[in-house]
């Protein structure tokens, strides 16, 4: 952000055209860097996951995403969602954290319903989108995606169609007997 300041400051004293064209050219450039940034930070560690939880972390991960994007996401919670285990909460954000960012690079799908649903012994993440898996399907980290969910034990993908993918992570009973 100096960066942009600076540059500010000599868009006023610049002079010739060349000038005026290589800093619009650098400031665009910085502008881009900072977005870039600003994804790649949500790569880490959530801090309002302690707070919020994985539902209203997902929301406010998704608000950070559509700024400047053209895919448009419709984020639904049906149900009461309970809290669960720390590492659960973490692998719901992350899925859905990951299946949006794929969603989002491969630009041919413009609108996502994203529903998430807690029965009593799983939570069923659904995606739905005109022909998602279908564009999915041709994108080589949806396929890694997939081999991510075949190697957990606590997830499936339940069904895949040409609109519509869901998936459930099965909530692991920490009782005692």
């Amino acid at each position: 952000y100096s960066s942009l300041i600076g540059i500010r400051a000599l868009e006023i004293e610049a002079q010739s055209d060349s000038a005026k064209e290589y800093l619009a050219t650098l400031k665009k450039e910085i502008d881009r860097q900072l977005q870039e940034l600003k994804k790649v930070s949500l790569s880490v560690y959530p801090i309002c996951m302690q707070d919020l939880g994985p539902f209203d972390s997902i929301k406010s991960l998704y608000k950070l995403l559509k700024e400047g994007n053209k895919l448009t996401v419709d984020i639904n919670f049906k149900g009461t969602l309970k809290r669960q285990p720390h590492n659960l909460e973490i692998r719901v954000f992350r899925l859905i954290q990951y299946l949006i960012l794929i969603i989002d690079n491969i630009k041919v799908v413009t609108s996502l319903n994203v529903s998430v649903r807690q029965k009593e012994e799983q939570i069923v993440l659904t995606f739905e989108g005109e022909a998602l898996v279908e564009q999915l399907n041709n994108d080589s980290k949806y396929q890694l995606f997939k081999e991510l969910i075949n190697s957990l034990d606590d997830a499936e993908i339940l069904e895949e169609n040409r609109n519509q993918i869901n998936l459930a992570l099965y909530i692991v009973s920490n009782i005692q007997k």
